[in-house]
């Protein structure tokens, strides 16, 4: 399977190792690794025990491969991680592999704008990557519509559109 990703292509073999496959350099990666993909000047390596880290392009570890699951730096200094020593909740680690915000949160999906939050009562909300929230987790449902515009459902089933500044107020409101 080959699967076209930031730069270049992860190539995976059917032994379950994967490869890196530049195209700027048109060089391939050792195959030692279960996944991998470019992160910036990085690179994001899944090892054949599930954890996560990052290396350069020369294969020289930069944050160790300890994380569960993790989201991409994608050009931030900061990435969301997982780490089962600590309950398998989610936190915000910096580039060095260090816990920015240490992990509190069930789940994170990951916006074209700010993250969405789940707590553990299966709440939401959206935080910026300093851990400020933005649209408090108390919410049954949220999905980013565009920019900081946020589609909403309270606990009252309400829906409308807010905007992740810290303001908690609606911008829309369907009448309906």
């Amino acid at each position: 399977k080959i699967t076209r990703r930031n730069g270049g292509f992860t190539i995976y073999r059917e032994d379950g190792k994967a490869a890196w496959y530049d195209l700027t350099s048109n060089k391939v990666s050792d195959f030692e690794y279960a996944d991998i993909v470019k992160d910036g000047k990085l690179y994001c390596f899944k090892t054949r025990k599930g954890k996560h880290g990052w290396m350069t392009k020369k294969h020289k570890e930069v944050i160790e491969p300890v994380f569960d699951q993790v989201t991409l730096f994608d050009g931030k200094d900061v990435a969301f991680a997982q780490d089962s020593k600590r309950g398998r909740e989610w936190g915000i680690i910096d580039t060095r592999g260090e816990w920015v915000i240490k992990p509190r949160y069930a789940s994170v999906t990951t916006t074209d704008y700010l993250p969405i939050i789940r707590n553990e009562k299966g709440e939401y909300g959206v935080i910026d990557y300093e851990g400020k929230i933005l649209i408090k987790t108390n919410k049954m449902k949220i999905e980013h519509i565009a920019d900081e515009y946020y589609l909403v459902t309270n606990s009252e089933d309400e829906i409308g559109i807010m905007k992740a500044d810290g303001e908690e107020e609606w911008i829309a409101r369907p009448a309906y």
